[in-house]
């Protein structure tokens, strides 16, 4: 186990006493401590597309929450645990941990300190992060650390300028997949000249360092990404932007990774209906260069729709142009995709409410020639019976073609969760 996982829980600690320790104790304190116990039926936990096998799933998992707010502060704190046990697959049992802190500090007036952090330790082979979905081939567990830390001032109306520092850890335990730590300090400047015009400009700098047990190419590498945005807005519920954004990626290992450069250049606009309906949309191009091959270009574009009722809401999208997969499992770099989404909630009754959702994406990864598509659909029902408990059901459908026939699966997932909890609230 590489020892920089250990950073996430130091760094939660020295925050938690800091806060304590600090003139502006908190005010309110939210303790909530709660019980979850699932059971999973899974038709191919190890999502393999010559063999299935199927087992139930049990997650006994305590978890604790804790909130403190004061005028200028807030700090929250979350821990759960999950201890899982295989019906037919006893060697698989484990614990799975989750852990996150969210801390907020007003320094003074217009200069605001920001810090936000997610642990996950997980052994589930099919792993979704914005939007990626990554596969695993085994049971063999992960763990993932996300954190951030901004300073942001403002000096203006709606004028401002942050500074931070971004850190992605993804550790896995399976010595055939690379282990991975992507660095990223940044900088976003927005400043309005009057009512309609203003500007902004962002940088990020991005550092990739890799390590594989086994020996393999690493996708060590370091980038650069600046980006700058003319904005108007027409009133108060109309604007729009133009875009352009540079990005490179140099690779110490150029055999095994192509350096590239990508220009993207958008034009979006966002519209607010009313408060219950709102519409993002931009459209524009992208072009990538790699150093060796031809080059990359195609369609950038993004459209969401949000509504909003008194018992429910629903979202729909589409999207596409190039994202990168370095810090995942496959690890496949540089790839052109489009995706469709659509999800709702419903307020059946005042303790019944309900939920779907269905996601579509096709990626097309060049540089090894492989396109994929994959299915993602899930529906679900919770039931508030008591004040303190809850039971859910859902369902969730995954499957993948591929132009790998390994690359393959078809999964399906019913599961039950009775959750207890009460929060204790105190100042």
């Amino acid at each position: 186990m590489r020892a920089p996982i250990a950073i996430a829980p130091g760094i939660i600690v020295a925050l938690s006493l800091f806060t304590f320790s600090s003139p502006a104790l908190a005010q309110k304190y939210t303790l909530t401590p709660s019980l979850s116990v699932s059971e999973t039926y899974d038709d191919n936990i190890y999502l393999d597309p010559q063999d299935e096998q199927s087992d139930y799933i049990t997650a006994i998992s305590p978890g604790i929450s804790l909130n403190m707010e004061s005028p200028r502060s807030e700090l929250l704190l979350t821990y759960v645990p999950s201890f899982v046990f295989y019906g037919k697959n006893s060697e698989e049992n484990t614990t799975r941990h989750l852990g996150s802190v969210t801390y907020r500090q007003d320094i003074e007036q217009h200069l605001k300190f920001e810090f936000t952090d997610t642990y996950v330790r997980s052994e589930e082979p099919l792993e979704t992060t914005e939007g990626i979905e990554t596969v695993r081939r085994t049971r063999n567990p992960y763990q993932r650390n996300t954190g951030e830390a901004r300073m942001s001032y403002l000096f203006g109306p709606e004028d401002s300028f942050t500074a931070g520092y971004s850190n992605d850890l993804l550790i896995n335990e399976d010595p055939s997949l690379e282990d991975g730590t992507i660095h990223e300090p940044f900088a976003d400047f927005i400043k309005w000249f009057d009512k309609r015009h203003g500007m902004g400009l962002s940088y990020r700098y991005s550092v990739g360092d890799f390590d594989r047990e086994d020996g393999g190419p690493t996708s060590d590498y370091t980038g650069h990404d600046p980006a700058v945005r003319y904005l108007h807005r027409v009133d108060p519920q109309l604007s729009g932007y133009l875009s352009y954004a540079y990005t490179t990626r140099d690779f110490d290992n150029t055999i095994f990774r192509e350096d590239y450069d990508v220009h993207t250049a958008m034009v979006g606009v966002e519209k607010l209906f009313s408060a219950q309906t709102s519409l993002t949309a931009a459209v524009g191009y992208f072009i990538q260069e790699p150093e060796r091959s031809d080059n990359e270009s195609g369609p950038a574009y993004n459209v969401f729709l949000r509504q909003a009722y008194q018992r429910g809401r629903f979202l729909v999208g589409v999207a596409g142009g190039w994202d990168e997969q370095y810090l995942e499992a496959e690890n496949r770099g540089f790839v052109e995709y489009r995706s469709y989404e659509a999800s709702g909630e419903y307020q059946f009754l005042e303790k019944l409410s309900g939920y779907a959702g269905a996601l579509y994406r096709e990626d097309m990864y060049r540089q090894v020639d492989i396109d994929t598509e994959s299915w993602r659909a899930n529906a679900g029902l919770r039931w508030a019976f008591h004040r303190y408990v809850s039971l859910m059901f859902d369902y969730t459908y995954s499957t993948r073609d591929s132009d790998d026939p390994d690359d393959e699966y078809d999964n399906n997932r019913f599961m039950v969760v009775l959750t207890g909890s009460k929060p204790y609230v105190w100042q």
